[in-house]
């Protein structure tokens, strides 16, 4: 749980099943409503988010955005879009469509991770130091003895209980996205395997950072699955 390989296995594998699921989710209701999603007031929010989270990130990497649409791209089986103008020249512009077209994946996840910690482990000060102690230890037993002391925080669950039915329909990466994404990849794990190296050798006692950072993105993921999974249950028994 500690290392760059388990990052990467839970944010791609969360992404997969969370785009398998909501893909899912959105074909039902689009079959049933003859519309398509962006059209939905429900899930017009979490679509938006997810466009804006888009053209952002591409702006603070100095790419032009010329137009954010809420209507559908059919070309590219997209329920809105956002228009860029870049250089593939540019590293700076690979970089940035790497995370302009995941930002709704992890800027939402981000969202949710904090809203989780508030939820579930706000009182639970102890969770940090079990970490570090499985990190110095290599044993995961502490871990587990943390994760045992979680406490609920009612307005905050009912806060991520609001926000997650917003942001859910939002989550999922388009087929493009995807696409987009792997142009930038290899600058992505490049610099994260220097991060992991530079903090094995230089920043050993930091590592249990590391494993906290993949502890919160996991419980993440399964909050958000269950956002989607019962949002998936819901639209087939409703509608």
């Amino acid at each position: 749980m500690q290392t760059l390989g388990s990052s990467l296995i839970i944010f791609s594998g969360g992404i997969m099943l969370l785009k398998w699921l909501s893909d899912s989710t959105v074909q039902h209701l689009v079959n049933r409503a003859g519309r398509s999603n962006s059209e939905l007031w429900y899930m017009r929010p979490g679509i938006f988010i997810h466009e804006l989270w888009h053209a952002a990130i591409a702006v603070l990497f100095g790419i032009h955005v010329s137009k954010l649409s809420m209507r559908p791209d059919y070309r590219n089986n997209s329920a809105a879009h956002v228009d860029m103008q870049y250089n593939p020249a540019k590293w700076r512009h690979r970089v940035g469509l790497l995370f302009s077209s995941t930002a709704p994946a992890w800027g939402n996840a981000l969202i949710m991770m904090l809203l989780t910690r508030q939820a579930f482990f706000q009182n639970n000060i102890s969770l940090d130091w079990d970490i570090r102690q499985s990190v110095a230890t290599n044993q995961i037993a502490p871990l587990f003895r943390g994760l045992q002391d979680i406490t609920i925080n009612w307005p905050w669950l009912a806060a991520l209980l609001l926000v997650g039915l917003v942001l859910t329909p939002g989550f999922s990466p388009s087929t493009q996205d995807l696409k987009n994404a792997l142009s930038g990849l290899p600058w992505l794990l490049a610099a994260l395997a220097g991060i992991f190296v530079l903090s094995g050798w230089v920043f050993r006692s930091w590592l249990w950072v590391w494993m906290r950072l993949n502890i919160y993105m996991a419980i993440t993921f399964v909050v958000i699955l269950v956002f989607s999974l019962l949002m998936n249950l819901l639209s087939r028994k409703l509608l």
